[in-house]
């Protein structure tokens, strides 16, 4: 897991191969109106490359499982759920040429290339969730 921030935090748990990846927001005020469609379609242009994908690849909006309801927050953990299509992982035995794979590597010793924890999927969570934040 991942986690980030101080009055809000943000946690991101799962990986590419994964079927599911969560962001999780914590300490947003209740009773605050937040749009997870508004997020989405702000996130989705901060995507990289988002614009090029075609449409069969690109994320579908995440689903919001918590936190949220009726588009106000309610003072629990608002928990979104990206699904995750491709049905069977990538099998990877070496950084790929353009992504951050080696500087992990070289940083934490050892790397699971197929796990991609700093995949475009990680990208898409933590977009959504500012988007989210920007909402406030």
């Amino acid at each position: 897991m991942n986690l980030f921030g101080k009055n809000i935090t943000v946690s991101i748990s799962g990986d590419r191969s994964g079927p599911v990846l969560l962001v999780t927001l914590d300490g947003l005020p209740s009773g605050v109106p937040l749009s997870a469609d508004d997020a989405w379609k702000t996130a989705s242009r901060h995507i990289p490359g988002a614009a090029e994908i075609p449409l069969e690849h690109q994320e579908e909006a995440p689903a919001v499982i918590s936190g949220l309801r009726g588009g106000v927050t309610n003072a629990e953990p608002l928990t979104a759920m990206f699904r995750i299509r491709e049905e069977t992982p990538r099998t990877l035995n070496a950084p790929r040429p353009g992504h951050e794979d080696l500087a992990v590597m070289a940083c934490a010793g050892s790397w699971d290339f197929s796990a991609g924890a700093y995949s475009g999927r990680f990208n898409a969570a933590l977009a959504f969730a500012g988007a989210l934040c920007a909402q406030l």
